[in-house]
């Protein structure tokens, strides 16, 4: 007797080969349902890596419009920081008979950074329209992809119906081959065979009628021979009960 140990043994080998065979089963069947939706026009695939680069580009969209939002921050910062700049010195103008040596230092500080506050405006500029640049690009092939999209589905749509309304035909072109060869071909011979065996039957019960007749007809005669011996040997001996039995006899025949 084999052991549990073995048996379950068995049962694992059995198990794995028949979910390596599914496995296989599974992956053939993909692949020749990519096949075949290849070779009809149905294939999604394309649509979906293409849905797949408008996710990304949405998300550069938002990386961009958050590329520009800080570029203007560095723009405000920079205008602010000019105002600033130009606010004080206005300021050490207004006091400039007061001045002390602190006072002329920094209105001169003041002066050296004008140049530097416009660099930074302007660098902040610059920056801002490259961000605006990239954002316009982005959005751009952003809507061509969603038109493209939109184009492929409307194809991908149009197949796909195109492709149902030749199935439906097929079937309903099935459908009447298969009548006709049911009126053409099956009800013909299903009626000759129906034809043969009514005619078998009759056959057989002519062949009985006949035989039952020959042999009711033995039976009168025999039956009149009996009689008409009987009547020979006694004249006088017929009886109601013998033509009883003879009419019987003859009431009994088909």
């Amino acid at each position: 007797e084999p052991l549990p140990s073995e048996r379950e043994e068995q049962r694992w080998g059995t198990s794995k080969h028949f979910s390596q065979i599914m496995d296989d089963l599974q992956a053939k069947l993909v692949l020749y349902t990519q096949r075949m939706n290849t070779y009809t026009g149905t294939d999604y695939s394309g649509i979906e890596a293409l849905r797949r680069d408008i996710k990304a580009s949405e998300a550069m969209v938002k990386d961009r419009l958050n590329d520009v939002r800080t570029a203007k921050e560095s723009v405000d910062k920079a205008h602010i920081q000019q105002a600033s700049s130009q606010k004080e010195v206005v300021g050490l103008l207004e006091r400039k008979h007061s001045w002390s040596a602190g006072d002329l230092e920094r209105y001169m500080s003041l002066i050296r950074s004008e140049h530097v506050n416009e660099q930074a405006i302007q660098t902040a500029k610059d920056g801002l329209a490259g961000a605006e640049r990239g954002l316009e690009e982005v959005r751009t092939r952003l809507e061509k992809k969603e038109r493209q999209q939109y184009h492929e589905e409307q194809i991908w749509s149009d197949t796909i119906r195109r492709n149902s309304t030749w199935v439906t035909i097929g079937l309903m072109g099935l459908n009447i081959a298969l009548l006709l060869s049911n009126v053409a071909i099956i009800e013909p011979r299903r009626r000759r065979r129906l034809v043969r065996e009514i005619k078998a039957a009759l056959a057989e019960q002519t062949e009985i009628q006949l035989s039952n007749t020959a042999t009711g007809a033995e039976e009168v005669s025999a039956t009149v021979e009996t009689t008409a011996s009987d009547s020979v040997e006694t004249p006088n001996a017929v009886s109601a009960p013998d033509i009883a039995g003879i009419e019987q006899v003859l009431d009994e025949l088909p």
